[in-house]
């Protein structure tokens, strides 16, 4: 059985280590299960928690959702926005890039930067209410 090493899996599915890590302890996936790297059903397993972190949904949503809780709720990319927006205007820098780190690691990169990070700068490009120039800086 072939087995694939942290940096093939993270060539392939566009994540970094990091986020590996963050869904390792969120119990989304397992550690490799040998030395080698991850099998086939680890790879599989990462590609399902890829397409659903895709979507916007959260760790805890992604983990309710593999658990087999057909209600759970899913927020997505617009909660995410929304949540981001109101940290903009009510909390101090130092919390806003801990919050945006947190989001940075939970998420693969190509869906952090176009599904947060390039809306966000549209946004703030955009925003011409009191406080814009404050919170653009």
């Amino acid at each position: 059985m072939p087995y694939h090493s942290t940096e093939t899996v993270c060539s392939i599915t566009g994540t970094l280590p990091g986020t590996l890590r963050a869904w390792r302890r969120a119990g989304l996936i397992t550690a490799p299960e040998q030395s080698d790297g991850y099998s086939a059903g680890q790879l599989s397993r990462i590609f399902t928690v890829l397409d659903m972190t895709s979507r916007g949904d959260t760790l805890h949503e992604v983990a309710q959702q593999l658990k087999g809780h057909p209600n759970a709720a899913r927020s997505g990319w617009a909660c995410r926005q929304e949540e981001l927006n109101h940290q903009l205007k009510n909390t101090s820098d130092a919390l806003l890039e801990a919050r945006i780190r947190l989001v940075g690691n939970d998420y693969c990169g190509d869906d952090f930067v176009n599904c947060y990070l390039r809306p966000l700068n549209l946004w703030l490009r955009a925003d011409m209410s009191n406080g814009a120039e404050e919170r653009q800086a």
